[in-house]
């Protein structure tokens, strides 16, 4: 019975982030445009699958297709897609706050913590641009995904992990950044670790293999200058920290995080429990490592 309240009471924790998170992003069930947006309303949903396969999103086109089979109109479309998103993404925070518990969370105050944190995880200004565009369900379920492979890892099913690690991918390529940090975030096995970075580089190289295949998209099928997409990627990193792309006073969010990261530190060392926030750097580096990855194998 005591276990029964437990999860019902969790449950209530994910309705309670689907809520909040549908109050705060209504403005996007509206009707919204963009180029991709206008291309569908004067050509037609058929018009974006090839584009769509030919950039390794299958399961994207795959959405646009069952649309288009049912006839959807598109600004209905458009609520549609940001509906299913905040539902997958509220799963998504739900599991991960589920694994925290699982993984030795406890008390009200650390909890209520990793749910705020696991929330924003997902429910942030930077995921909310994917709400613009008419796949964004498919791209909340690949990160979905994502956060599934990582359950599957620290639990020991392989099998599973590579098969959501994928399909993670052709959902959305980004969407697998979640992946590793969690995995990393967590406590487990070394082996588990190990593993992670062999599901996850088994993800990446399927969607580049398939892509190299099929596509005639000059971001994918031509050639690769690696030496000057890494230093692409440094520069985006550099103006992230530096100054959120624009968007905050220069090296002012760079203070925020070390200010945050020394209070943490100090912490720990009172607490001496040092190794939490080990896996915790580990886990923020391995997000932005991920985040560029695809950035560097793209043409």
């Amino acid at each position: 019975m005591t276990r029964q309240m437990g999860l019902l009471r969790e449950y209530k924790l994910f309705i309670l982030v689907f809520a909040v998170s549908a109050l705060v992003f209504m403005p996007f069930l509206g009707e919204h445009w963009i180029h991709d947006s206008y291309l569908i309303a004067r050509y037609g949903y058929f018009y974006m699958i090839p584009r769509l396969i030919n950039q390794g999103r299958v399961v994207s086109s795959l959405f646009l297709r069952g649309l288009d089979a049912v006839s959807m109109p598109y600004v209905a479309a458009m609520s549609l897609s940001v509906a299913l998103s905040l539902f997958i993404l509220s799963l998504a925070a739900y599991f991960v706050y589920l694994t925290a518990k699982e993984r030795g969370v406890s008390g009200k105050m650390v909890s209520a913590i990793a749910l705020i944190g696991s929330a924003g995880m997902f429910f942030n200004l930077f995921v909310a641009e994917t709400f613009l565009f008419f796949e964004n369900a498919v791209m909340s379920l690949g990160a979905l995904c994502a956060v599934l492979a990582a359950r599957a890892i620290l639990r020991g099913k392989y099998a599973p992990a590579f098969v959501l690690a994928v399909l993670s991918v052709f959902c959305y390529q980004a969407a697998i950044a979640y992946f590793l940090p969690l995995v990393l975030l967590f406590p487990a096995e070394p082996r588990k670790k190990i593993m992670a970075f062999a599901v996850y580089a088994f993800a990446l190289v399927s969607n580049y293999v398939f892509t190299r295949m099929v596509s005639t998209d000059v971001r994918v099928s031509g050639s690769i200058n690696l030496c000057e997409n890494i230093r692409n990627c440094y520069f985006k990193v550099r103006s992230f920290f530096g100054s959120t792309l624009g968007m905050t006073p220069r090296f002012l969010f760079f203070l925020f995080i070390f200010s945050f990261a020394v209070i943490i530190l100090v912490g720990a060392v009172k607490s001496k429990r040092i190794w939490p926030v080990v896996r915790a750097v580990l886990a923020c580096g391995a997000l932005v490592v991920c985040a560029m990855l695809p950035h560097v194998m793209m043409s």
